[in-house]
């Protein structure tokens, strides 16, 4: 699978075309994406951001707002980042009561 994630990430940079592949297994997509950003070489900067968006995205979806605050927030520090992530950070954000912060 980490294979298959590895290829996907080089020829397509929208989470849309790798999520629904995965047909709604976020649990598992989660452990699987973390190996992925384990391996992924620190110096490849915009896989890695889209890894700790696709990890933000996964626990968005299966309703923990504690963790898709903590990956949302890497997202967002990446100079690769998405606008997407600012967005559902405020969000994470708003779900977990720290509305000071959501501006």
């Amino acid at each position: 699978m980490y294979l298959l994630l590895k290829l996907q990430l080089r020829n397509v940079n929208q989470k849309e075309h790798i999520l629904p592949s995965l047909a709604g297994e976020y649990f598992d997509a989660i452990d699987l994406f973390k190996d992925a950003y384990s391996k992924t070489k620190k110096a490849d900067k915009n896989s890695r951001t889209e890894l700790v968006f696709m990890i933000a995205e996964c626990y968005r979806l299966t309703n923990d707002p504690k963790n898709a605050e903590t990956w949302y927030k890497l997202a967002v520090k990446s100079s690769f980042s998405k606008p997407d992530a600012e967005f559902w950070l405020a969000e994470s954000l708003k779900k977990n009561g720290k509305y000071p912060l959501c501006d």
